[in-house]
């Protein structure tokens, strides 16, 4: 049967930090992401797991087909995890 419907999918994959911030951060990634759609990230930073909601506000191909560099900024940071990303960038000042 052929239908009109659409869905979503959620994909996991992987992401290399390049700079981050309070505001946000600097990824690679292998697959473009979408100006101005929103995922779910989540960082491992020092053993110490900080999960947030981000808009993709820019996505280029970097150099050599060898994935893209996306800047997201966090819109949706619980209590928690903002602390734990403080602490992280507070011991890397």
């Amino acid at each position: 049967m052929k239908t009109d419907l659409k869905g979503l999918v959620t994909a996991r994959i992987p992401v290399r930090l390049v700079d981050l911030s309070l505001g946000g951060a600097r990824v690679a990634v292998e697959a473009a992401l979408q100006e101005g759609a929103v995922h779910e990230f989540e960082f491992d930073l020092a053993g110490e797991t900080v999960v947030t909601r981000a808009l993709v506000k820019r996505c280029r191909s970097v150099d050599a087909g060898s994935g893209f560099e996306v800047g997201i900024e966090f819109i949706a940071l619980g209590p928690g995890d903002e602390q734990r990303l403080k602490s992280y960038l507070e011991t890397r000042a």
